[in-house]
């Protein structure tokens, strides 16, 4: 279990740093909580090399589950609704004629931010 809130918390505080942008940095934290097929991987790996016992991997692998099934309400709670569903025209338009960059640097890498997440996070 404590394994489990030191994952929860640090991604929480993980999602306050991205200072250079306005955004609801409990909602990228919250949306950062879940640890899956990564962390069921490397733990797999490990287990398979012996560099894990089997009570850590169990407990990686409780984590992984926790983690995966508190998000959603708790978005929900954050969020307020559900951010699937129409847009308003002008979000829409706005967000399509953007550049295409998401970088604090503004390097094109040819990604738009999805408009969904994009209303979830700047509100």
């Amino acid at each position: 279990m404590l394994l489990t809130l030191v994952a929860i918390a640090a991604k929480l505080i993980a999602g306050q740093t991205p200072f250079w942008r306005p955004l609801r940095r409990s909602v990228v934290g919250t949306g950062m909580i879940p640890r899956g097929e990564v962390t069921l991987l490397f733990a797999q790996v490990g287990l398979s090399a012996g560099v894990l016992s089997t009570g850590l991997y169990s407990s990686l692998a409780f984590v992984v589950v926790i983690t995966t099934l508190i998000v959603p309400p708790l978005l929900r709670a954050l969020v307020g609704r559900s951010v699937v569903g129409p847009e308003p025209e002008s979000l829409r338009e706005e967000l399509l004629n953007e550049p295409l960059t998401d970088s604090p640097g503004g390097a094109d890498d040819g990604v738009r931010p999805s408009v969904e997440i994009t209303r979830a996070i700047t509100r």
